[in-house]
């Protein structure tokens, strides 16, 4: 993780909150694991967030189906 990156987020009550690093992360897929760039570490956040805006960006489907999101890389 790099510790130098700062910024701040809008969050979907217009609060703004501190990103105190970005890294990246694996997550696990059906064939093994996927890295996942450009994740921001947040000290203050209880939960993880999904920006479905990013992800598309990125070039990702997104589903949502009972209570889970399910993520398809186009590529």
């Amino acid at each position: 993780m790099d510790e130098s990156y700062k910024s701040q987020i809008i969050l979907g009550d217009d609060k703004a909150i501190q990103v105190e690093g970005m890294g990246a992360m694996e997550i696990s897929i059906n064939k093994g694991n996927k890295k996942v760039n450009y994740v921001y570490f947040i000290q203050k956040m209880k939960h993880n967030l999904l920006s479905v805006g990013k992800m598309m960006d990125k070039n990702y489907n997104l589903m949502f189906e009972d209570r889970k999101c399910k993520i398809y890389d186009k590529n």
